[in-house]
């Protein structure tokens, strides 16, 4: 529960702040190193459906990819493949 608080404030920060770049820069690999990135990529999931976060960095995305294959999240990959450039060739 502390980790999707924490997820989401971040996010939150970094989309209101304008500086969507710090979430992957900072953010994104601390909840890697706390074995907690599906917590990170559950909350983050609703920012990037209403593109209040743009473009994620590729490793996010070959993270999320991973994620949404544990979870069944189809919707999230599809909406990946729009970044045609980050999709794996099986998908594009």
């Amino acid at each position: 529960m502390q980790l999707e608080v924490a997820a989401g404030v971040a996010i939150q920060a970094c989309v209101l702040a304008g500086r969507p770049e710090v979430l992957w820069g900072d953010v994104f690999p601390r909840f890697q190193a706390y074995d907690a990135a599906d917590t990170f990529l559950a909350q983050l999931q609703p920012a990037i459906l209403t593109d209040e976060v743009p473009s994620p960095a590729p490793e996010v995305v070959q993270v999320r990819f991973g994620f949404c294959h544990l979870v069944f999240c189809f919707c999230l990959v599809a909406c990946c493949c729009s970044l045609k450039s980050m999709c794996p060739r099986r998908l594009q």
